[in-house]
């Protein structure tokens, strides 16, 4: 638990300037995205979802690897909640993210990372209907 606070306070934290952000983002390390990975799992959904976004487009490996724990982290947030038609429902929609094609993109990698964020934007929105009833 205080990994997980001390990961999500430095993702939080204000960056003095885009420019901070960026040189944050470009230089994190496969040991650093790996933690942020394990936080991403054990956390509820808005907070998994923040830690994949938060550096989304400097590295499409890290883009993939957190976009897939922020999915992971809140499918087992979200999907018990749901009866059989509204699952049914939600997965005819996630079918549509992994059929989903992006003129312009060349790299399978960063394919497959735009599909897991599309993935996460469904989750988000799904979560904000079914919690608000």
């Amino acid at each position: 638990m205080k990994l997980k606070l001390i990961v999500l306070a430095l993702i939080l934290t204000p960056l003095t300037s885009l420019a901070d952000k960026r040189q944050t983002c470009e230089n994190m390390t496969p040991e650093r995205t790996q933690e942020l990975v394990e936080v991403a799992l054990s956390s509820l959904c808005g907070d998994a979802a923040l830690i994949a976004e938060t550096c989304a487009g400097y590295d499409p490996e890290r883009d993939l690897t957190l976009g897939q724990a922020a999915v992971a982290a809140c499918e087992k947030d979200f999907l018990p909640m749901l009866g059989e038609s509204d699952k049914n429902m939600y997965f005819d929609d996630r079918s549509q993210c992994e059929q989903a094609e992006f003129p312009g993109v060349t790299s399978e990698t960063q394919t497959q990372a735009l599909k897991a964020f599309c993935k996460i934007d469904l989750l988000k929105r799904y979560i904000g209907t079914f919690t608000c009833h």
